[in-house]
């Protein structure tokens, strides 16, 4: 079940259930008991939310696919700052792999366009990660936890080990929050007989802070570092090279830091925001070449905030400058060599209360996009919410919303170049156009005074030029020993359009969560479907709460099979997944857990439309085994 929580759907505070945009709130609780480190770990388990392989490999990381958009085409956020893309064999996405939530409060997510609010990120949608505040007095946990994925694990027993760890406390106006997130994994074979490995070895570190200065009760300023570094490894099978197993290294190091201040200036509220993040990037391709990348990104924001009578007004200012940077070691020649980006967001939008017998509220928006290279664009917006609380005995809401979505081809998908298998190469498209989409919501959602929940929520996408990777035989016939190659090229029509069933129910020692999404993602110049998008997604949940502390929780995901190529010749079957974890408090200081992810060993395997079944070539989902772990959290 899902309290009230604070959301920010339309960048100012209103309470779940009563913002005009679609929005869903995942809790710190439930991303406790799902035992989650990861943000694509505290996700698995949403309605609507497909976590996708990037780069149509599972080797690249994990991303968000919304409503059928690609993860490119959803923005990830961390307190209202959008989260810089990785950018790595054909990946311009968020790895959420990559994000460890040791530091996390909630994630709010909302469903369908809202690039007149967010950007022009927001095509599919937002998921914005909400930290949690420094405290007043001084206080320390840790999370520590270790398992293995059986016969199947590469190494020793504590094949997959993670720990976390934060300290928070206020001298005079100063708050702090430092949190570190640390994952070590030995990897796992879910095939040993097969050249290669499935699962990563390496390690993936966080390290975050919050420092919070408060002038006054109007005015702030928070201060928030981050240092990410990975480095992980999986032995490839290369065909390049006589099918000898390589091993092939990522090592990658992220920087950021943002500087927030929280100002009242007479009745405006205002938020000046400055984020510097770079990306630095070393990667074998399968065949012999070490790549070494760089990204940057700079990101200046000015938002006002205007509480008027019956309205809330704000305006938003925001600059972004990306470079790229791609450097061949093996040749000792760029590949990318100083390409950058500037472009400039000017948005505002307005909340719109009335009250009668129910309460309205609408909030048009408006965004004005100018690029250095595409020019200018603007993506108007318009939602609309009625709530009645008196109607059945209960709470109802109904959403409506029309909104212009907008991207521009990012750095990589204008230039990347690399070669990933040998015979195998991925190239950007210089002549890509912007994308552009209609995104047409309704939605009704009926709260009983028992808090049960029902929402059902249909959805349309009208896509103009939607950038996809697509193979391109002639390209590959200029190229002396590359049998496929890849590149980004703009469809000109596409569609995708759904709908959403999910219904919460709580009793006295048992809550009951399901959730169903129907999909048709189609090109409509082809009228084949769009690859890797499931028709059918489910997912059921049940928690068990007893007397002694202790609650059991069973997890059920279903995807369909999704068709792997543009031609529909090859897809991934339908495969199902069940999670059991076990949560028990010893003591107000003490916890401890355990769980088994995929109980049932069910991986997903690779068919042609002929009906051969294809024993090897699933690169696009790992084939993760059951896994059997144990943890414990202190705090003082």
């Amino acid at each position: 079940m899902l309290d009230k929580v604070e959301v920010s759907a339309n960048k100012n505070q209103s309470i779940l259930g009563d913002s005009a945009l679609r929005t869903m709130v995942i809790s710190n609780k439930e991303i406790e008991m799902s035992h989650a480190k990861t943000l694509d770990e505290a996700l698995r388990y949403t309605p609507g939310i497909e976590i996708k392989p990037l780069g149509g490999s599972a080797e690249n990381g994990s991303g968000i696919s919304i409503q059928g958009l690609d993860p490119s085409q959803v923005l990830v956020m961390v307190d209202g700052n959008p989260v810089a893309p990785n950018s790595g064999d054909m990946v311009d996405a968020v790895d959420i792999s990559q994000i460890l939530i040791g530091n996390v409060e909630s994630i709010e997510i909302v469903q369908g366009g809202a690039s007149a609010i967010y950007g022009a990120g927001a095509m599919g949608g937002v998921v914005n990660i909400i930290t949690k505040t420094p405290s007043n007095q001084f206080s320390f946990s840790t999370d520590i936890s270790s398992g293995n994925w059986g016969v199947k694990s590469n190494e020793q027993a504590t094949a997959k080990k993670s720990a976390s760890f934060s300290a928070a406390g206020k001298v005079g106006k100063l708050s702090t929050l430092i949190t570190t997130s640390l994952l070590n994994q030995d990897g796992f074979d879910s095939d040993p007989n097969a050249i290669g490995t499935d699962g990563w070895h390496g390690y993936k570190n966080n390290f975050s802070g919050k420092l919070e200065y408060n002038f006054n009760e109007a005015n702030k300023l928070i201060i928030s570092p981050n240092i990410y570094r990975s480095e992980t490894a999986t032995h490839t099978e290369s065909k390049a090279i006589n099918e000898i197993t390589k091993e092939r290294i990522s090592t990658q190091s992220r920087n950021t830091l943002g500087m927030t201040y929280f100002g009242l200036f007479d009745s405006f509220h205002y938020k000046l925001h400055i984020m510097d993040q770079s990306l630095t990037e070393e990667k074998d391709s399968t065949s012999s070449d070490r790549l070494d990348q760089t990204s940057k990104n700079k990101t200046y924001n000015i938002k006002l905030d205007q509480p008027l009578q019956g309205h809330f007004i704000s305006l938003n200012i925001n600059h972004k400058y990306e470079y790229l940077n791609q450097y061949n070691l093996t040749e000792e020649e760029y590949v990318i060599q100083g390409k950058t980006k500037k472009s400039t967001d000017i948005a505002l939008s307005d909340s719109l209360y009335f009250y009668s017998d129910g309460d309205f509220e609408m909030v048009p928006a408006i965004r004005f996009n100018q690029d250095e290279n595409y020019g200018s664009h603007v993506s108007p917006m318009l939602s609309i919410l009625y709530s009645n609380e008196h109607w059945l005995n209960g709470k109802i809401n109904i959403r409506s919303s029309v909104t212009d979505g907008y991207k521009t081809p990012t750095l990589m998908e204008l230039y990347w170049e690399f070669d990933h298998n040998g015979d195998i190469m991925y190239f950007g498209n210089p002549d890509l156009v912007p994308e552009t989409s209609l995104n047409t919501q309704l939605g009704f959602e009926f709260i009983s005074q028992d808090h049960s929940r029902l929402e059902f929520h249909i959805f349309n996408n009208e896509i103009k030029n939607l950038i996809e990777q697509q193979s391109n035989a002639d390209l590959a016939e200029e190229l002396e020993g590359v049998n496929t190659a890849y590149i980004f090229e703009n469809v000109k029509k596409a569609r995708t359009r759904g709908a959403n069933i999910s219904y919460q129910k709580t009793f006295n020692n048992l809550a009951l969560n399901i959730g169903y999404s129907y999909l048709d993602a189609i090109n409509l110049q082809t009228r084949q479907r769009l690859q890797y998008k499931s028709k059918d997604l489910l997912h059921l949940g049940l928690d068990i709460f007893s007397s002694n502390n202790t609650n059991l929780s069973l997890k059920y995901r279903f995807n369909s099979k999704q068709f792997t190529d543009v031609e529909n010749t090859a897809f991934i079957g339908n495969y199902d997944v069940v999670d059991v974890k076990l949560n028990q408090t010893i003591n107000k200081n003490t916890d401890w857990y355990l769980g088994i992810d995929n109980i049932f060993d069910n991986t997903p395997d690779q068919y042609s439309t002929t009906g051969g079944h294809e024993t090897s070539g699933n690169d696009a989902y790992a084939k993760t085994p059951k896994y059997m772990y144990v943890g414990i959290k202190l705090k003082i």
